[in-house]
């Protein structure tokens, strides 16, 4: 299929070919936060005057439902 001289580079196509078709089904990694970690990154919010008391109350209310 190829010739001699080419047999190298033809394996290295392969190799990079098969690397990547490893990477590809490897389970990819999401983080997930939990409702928890939710709410103190919104405390911090309100504490910076970012978002308002009732904002917060009612994220809070919505994320503690999930628990």
């Amino acid at each position: 299929m190829f010739h001699k001289s080419e047999n190298e580079i033809a394996k290295k196509i392969k190799d990079s070919i098969e690397k990547m078709q490893l990477e590809s089904e490897k389970p990819q990694v999401t983080a997930v936060f939990s409702p928890t970690d939710e709410i103190r990154k919104l405390k911090g919010l309100l504490d910076e005057g970012i978002i308002s008391q009732d904002e917060f109350d009612e994220k809070k209310s919505d994320l503690l439902k999930k628990l």
